[in-house]
C-alpha cells in the first residue's frame, strides 16, 4: 500500500506594532511611542495576539496559528506529511491543545496544510514550551490554547475570504441585550486546482475539509460572563491506487460543546465553572475485492472544571469521564480473525491543583505549583503528584532570567502507524500493564532587549527525562493476515530530551521579524527491541534555523519571506535485499542510523490592500510555497516492478505551490 502526502504552507507575520501612549501630568501632555510584540510573554511563556497576525501576509490564504509556532525556536519542523508539534523534543501527542480551555485530540486536518482552528473566530492563542502551571493538564510536553473574543460588538463585524484551496467566513453580530454571537466556516477544495499537488509516487488523492464554530458570550453584569462554544470538524480522504486493485478511506471527526460561567467572589476574586464534551473519532477502511477493512477507534470526554482565580495564588478541581476504544480491526471476506474482542475503557480522571505566587524581592519572584491526580479503570487506581517551580529574575535593562523544574504524568497513551496527520493513531488510557508516562523537566531562558526595545534577544536551554513511553510496532498486514491483539504490538522504554535554542527578534521599523537557532537531540530506548543503544526518536531534527520577515513597503503593499532549513530526520536502512522462496526478503542496518537529506524551504507572500472607506478592508495575497522547488524527501520506501526493485526517496510530485485569495473584512 502506498500512503500519500502533501505539503502545508507557513504564515507569516508582522512581529512587532508601535502604538501610542499618551499621558497627562499637570497640563503636560508626553507622547510616547511603545513596541508591542505579537509573541507576548517571556522565559518560553508566550501569548499570540490574533488580531495584529489576521491582516498580515498570509501563505495558503490563511494565518494559521499552528504555523507560528513551528517557526520558534525549540519546536521542531516536520516534514510536509506531518503537522505535528515537537516541542523539545518531546511527541506531538505528548502536548496539550486546548479549544477555550477544553482539549482537542487532533487538532491538524490531513497532510497539516491547515490545523482545525479558524483563526478569525478567535482573539488569543497561548503556547508555553512546557507546563509551567498546576492548572495545566496531566501531559508531558506543550500547553496551546485558543481563546475566543471577551468583548462584546454593538454593531455587526465580518471576515470573508476566498481562495483556490479554501475559503472562509467570520460573522459577529449583537444576539440580545449584552450578548455576541460569533459564527465561522470554513471548508477547503483542494482537488479543484490542486490535484497534482496532492500526488505522491503516481497516486492520486481525493481530499476535502470542513470547520464549524459557534461562541456566544453574555455579560449579564460587570464581573460576570457566561459562555457557550461549540465546534464541528470533519475530513475526508480517498485513496484510489488502481494498480493494486483496491482504494483507501479516511475519515475522522472532532466534536465539541462547553458551557463556561465566570463570576466574581469580591474585588479580587473569581470563579469559573466549566462543563464540556468533547470527541475525536476516525474510521479509516480499505476496499478490495476480496475483503473489507475496518479500523475504527475514538475518545471522548465528558469533563468538569472549577477554577478559583485571587491576585496571587490560584486553585482549582477537574474531573473528567473518558470513552476510548482503542484501534479495533474489522475484516470481512475469506479471512478468520477470530479472538480479536473489541476493548472498550471508561477511565474517570481526578485531579486538584493550586499554584503560588510569591515576590521575594523587588527583582526575584517564585512561582510554585502543585497537581494532584488519580486515575481509575479496569478496577486499578493510579495516583501522582507533581511538583513545579518556576524562578523568575528580572534584571531590568540587563534583561530577565527564567529557571523552571518539575514533574508530570500523563494517564493516556497514543500510538499508530504513522504520525503524518493521517487517523491511524489511537488513544489508549495508562492501564495495569502500561503505567502512566512520566517526565522531569529542567529548563532555563535568558531574554534582553536592547536600550529602544527594537530588538530582543532569547537564550534557551532545556533536559526532559521520559519515563514509561509506549512504542507501536504493528502493521496491517499483520492485522489483515492473522489475530490481532494491541499488547502484542507495543513496547514501553524511555527517553532523553536536551537541547538549546538562540533567537534575535526584530522589532521596530519597515521591516520586522526573527532569526533561531535551535540545536536538539531525542533519544529513545525501548525494551524488546534488537537495539543496544539509545537512538533517535523518529521526529528528531539534530539542528534547525528558522527565518521569518515581514516587509511594510507601503501601507497598502507588504511582502512577508520564511525559511526553514533542517537536518534530515532519522531512517532504518535496508542492507541487503534478495528473494527467497518467490518473496522479497530484506535485511536492515541500525535501527534510525541512517537520515534523510536536510530539508530546505523558503516561502514568499505579498499582500496588497485595495482602497476602501469606512471600516472596510479587503485586498489580495499571493503567496508561494517552497520557492526554489526543492524536492525535499517525504520517505524512503522500497518500489518493487517487473524490472526489479529499487529502495529510493519519494517527494511531493508538485513541490512549488501557488496561491491567491481575496479577503474582505469590515
Amino acid at each position: 500500500m502506498v500512503w500519500a502526502w502533501a505539503a502545508y504552507g507557513v504564515a507569516h507575520a508582522h512581529f512587532a506594532v508601535d502604538t501610542t501612549k499618551v499621558s497627562n501630568l499637570k497640563g503636560l501632555t508626553v507622547v510616547g511611542q511603545k513596541v508591542r510584540s505579537q509573541w507576548q510573554g517571556e522565559g518560553g511563556q508566550l501569548q499570540l495576539n490574533l488580531r495584529l497576525i489576521s491582516p498580515m501576509p498570509q501563505l495558503l490564504g490563511t494565518t494559521d496559528p499552528l504555523r507560528y509556532t513551528r517557526m520558534f525556536p525549540g519546536v521542531q519542523t516536520g516534514n510536509e506529511y506531518d503537522a505535528g508539534l515537537y516541542v523539545q523534543g518531546c511527541d506531538n501527542s505528548h502536548n496539550d491543545v486546548m479549544l477555550n480551555d477544553v482539549p482537542i485530540y487532533h487538532a491538524t486536518h490531513f497532510l497539516g496544510i491547515f490545523s482545525i482552528f479558524n483563526t478569525p473566530h478567535f482573539s488569543t492563542m497561548l503556547f508555553q514550551k512546557h507546563a509551567v502551571s498546576g492548572q495545566n493538564s496531566n501531559r508531558l510536553g506543550a500547553y496551546l490554547n485558543m481563546l475566543h473574543h471577551d468583548t462584546l460588538v454593538h454593531r455587526l463585524h465580518g471576515d470573508i475570504s476566498v481562495g483556490p484551496i479554501a475559503s472562509q467566513a467570520t460573522l459577529r453580530l449583537p444576539a440580545g441585550k449584552n450578548a455576541t454571537l460569533t459564527l465561522s466556516g470554513r471548508a477547503a477544495y483542494l482537488n479543484l486546482f490542486y490535484s497534482k499537488w496532492l500526488q505522491v509516487d503516481e497516486t492520486q488523492i481525493k481530499y476535502g475539509f470542513s470547520d464549524y464554530n459557534l461562541t456566544w458570550l453574555w455579560t449579564p453584569s460587570p464581573g460576570r460572563k457566561l459562555w457557550i462554544d461549540a465546534y464541528m470538524g470533519n475530513d475526508n480522504a480517498s485513496i484510489d491506487i488502481s494498480s493494486h486493485t483496491y482504494n483507501a478511506t479516511f475519515k475522522w471527526d472532532n466534536h465539541l460543546l462547553a458551557l463556561h460561567y465566570l463570576h466574581p467572589l469580591g474585588k479580587t476574586t473569581s470563579l469559573r465553572h466549566s462543563l464540556y464534551f468533547t470527541r475525536y473519532r476516525s474510521r479509516p477502511f480499505i476496499n478490495r475485492p476480496d475483503f473489507f477493512f475496518r479500523l475504527p477507534s475514538q475518545i471522548q470526554d465528558y469533563g468538569y472544571r472549577l477554577h478559583l482565580d485571587a491576585p496571587r495564588w490560584s486553585g482549582g478541581v477537574e474531573a473528567v469521564l473518558h470513552h476510548i476504544q482503542p484501534q479495533k480491526p474489522d475484516i470481512t471476506g475469506g479471512i478468520n480473525m477470530s479472538g480479536m474482542g473489541e476493548e472498550r475503557y471508561t477511565p474517570l480522571e481526578l485531579s486538584a491543583y493550586a499554584d503560588r505566587r510569591y515576590r521575594l524581592t523587588s527583582r526575584l519572584q517564585l512561582n510554585l505549583g502543585i497537581r494532584s491526580s488519580l486515575f481509575l479503570v479496569d478496577r486499578c487506581a493510579m495516583a501522582s503528584v507533581d511538583p513545579g517551580v518556576n524562578l523568575v529574575y528580572n534584571a531590568n535593562r540587563w534583561g530577565q532570567l527564567s529557571l523552571y523544574a518539575g514533574w508530570k504524568h500523563q494517564y493516556l497513551h497514543r500510538a499508530g502507524f504513522t504520525a503524518a496527520s493521517l487517523p491511524t493513531e489511537f488513544w489508549f488510557p495508562a492501564t495495569r500493564h502500561y503505567r502512566p508516562q512520566r517526565a522531569f523537566s529542567l529548563s532555563t531562558q535568558y531574554d534582553v532587549y536592547t536600550p529602544n526595545r527594537g530588538y530582543k534577544l532569547s537564550v534557551s536551554a532545556y533536559y526532559k527525562h521520559l519515563n514509561r513511553q509506549v512504542e507501536y510496532v504493528g502493521t496491517p498486514l499483520e492485522m489483515i493476515s492473522g489475530n490481532y491483539h494491541l499488547e502484542n504490538h507495543l513496547l514501553q522504554g524511555r527517553g532523553h530530551n536536551f537541547g538549546t535554542s538562540l533567537m534575535i527578534e526584530k522589532r521596530r521599523g519597515k521591516i520586522t521579524g526573527w532569526l533561531a537557532y535551535s540545536w536538539g537531540r531525542a533519544l529513545r530506548s525501548f525494551s524488546g527491541m534488537d537495539v543496544q543503544d539509545m537512538y533517535p526518536a523518529a521526529h528528531e531534527r539534530q539542528h534547525e534555523v528558522n527565518q521569518v520577515i515581514v516587509w511594510h513597503v507601503t501601507p497598502r503593499l507588504q511582502l512577508g519571506e520564511t525559511l526553514v532549513f533542517a537536518t534530515g530526520t532519522p531512517f532504518t536502512a535496508p542492507t541487503h535485499f534478495y528473494y527467497l522462496g518467490g518473496n522479497l526478503i530484506a535485511e536492515f542496518g541500525p535501527h534510525h542510523g541512517e537520515r534523510l537529506k536536510p530539508y530546505l524551504r523558503a516561502d514568499l507572500s505579498l499582500q496588497y490592500m485595495l482602497p476602501s472607506k469606512g471600516r472596510v478592508e479587503h485586498g489580495f495575497n499571493f503567496s508561494l510555497y517552497n520557492i526554489t522547488a526543492r524536492k525535499n524527501e517525504l520517505l524512503r520506501t522500497l518500489k518493487v516492478s517487473k524490472q526489479g526493485f529499487a529502495y529510493r526517496p519519494i517527494s511531493l510530485a508538485m513541490p512549488l505551490l501557488p496561491s491567491i485569495s481575496y479577503f474582505y473584512r469590515f
